[in-house]
């Protein structure tokens, strides 16, 4: 008894010693990003305003997902001048490494929103949820650990009752030209397009033991992006990988 008693204490330690260690170089990093005004190894060179021209044909403003994609795809006619405007910080080594996440959001790279006040979630936060919105270019994109995804089908039927063009049916074909998905076996995505979506090339003991819990448990392994809303399933994550 002496025995199992020591080994359980000492199991508990090494668990508690790895837990804290975490917590601590997650805490330390954070405060690391947080003192840098500029973040690490910045990539994308600041445009000096005396460069500026004094006319553009497009001025895109947010370089998130969404207005970079509009600018560069403006910027492909060449006789055409465009400014993207982002009043964010640039991406670096940080932004472009997936498990750093945690210490994107509600740092200088988010926005720092949060939800009204809610009835049943958030109790520990007196009801208001973190919604982390990515500030700097790549916009959230930059901030969620590079995970792909899509909304609901449902959703977007509903903004195109009194939005036209933008129901499901109407905004799917750009989703196709835009996905170069390389998971084989897939339907319903874009496989050559500029946005490269595949799995993770290293997956954790932990990671395929939850799977096959999940498939113990009933779920099916299937593509869980169904975009109805209605899919239960378990699945390994796709990813925007380069």
């Amino acid at each position: 008894l002496w025995v199992q008693h020591s080994l359980q204490n000492s199991t508990r330690q090494k668990a508690m010693s790895a837990s804290t260690f975490r917590e601590v170089a997650l805490a330390f990093l954070t405060l690391l990003l947080q003192q840098s005004p500029n973040g690490f190894h910045d990539t994308v060179l600041t445009r000096n305003a005396q460069n500026l021209l004094e006319t553009y044909d497009f001025i895109v403003v947010g370089g998130g997902s969404a207005g970079s994609t509009l600018a560069n795809r403006l910027s492909e006619v060449p006789e055409w001048k465009v400014l993207l405007l982002e009043a964010g910080g640039q991406e670096n080594d940080f932004t472009k490494t997936p498990v750093m996440y945690p210490m994107l959001q509600s740092s200088m790279y988010d926005w720092n929103y949060t939800t009204t006040v809610q009835k049943d979630t958030c109790q520990a936060t007196n009801g208001q949820c973190a919604f982390p919105r990515g500030k700097l270019l790549g916009g959230s994109s930059s901030i969620n650990a590079m995970i792909y995804t899509r909304g609901y089908r449902s959703d977007y039927d509903k903004w195109g009752l009194d939005n036209c063009g933008w129901s499901f049916k109407d905004v799917e074909p750009y989703f196709l030209k835009s996905e170069g998905n390389k998971i084989p076996g897939l339907v319903g995505h874009g496989r050559s397009g500029p946005l490269t979506v595949s799995y993770a090339p290293y997956r954790t003991r932990l990671g395929d033991q939850l799977v096959r819990a999940g498939l113990l448990k009933g779920l099916r392994y299937t593509d869980c992006s169904d975009y109805e809303g209605n899919c239960i399933c378990i699945q390994c994550q796709p990813s925007e990988m380069a």
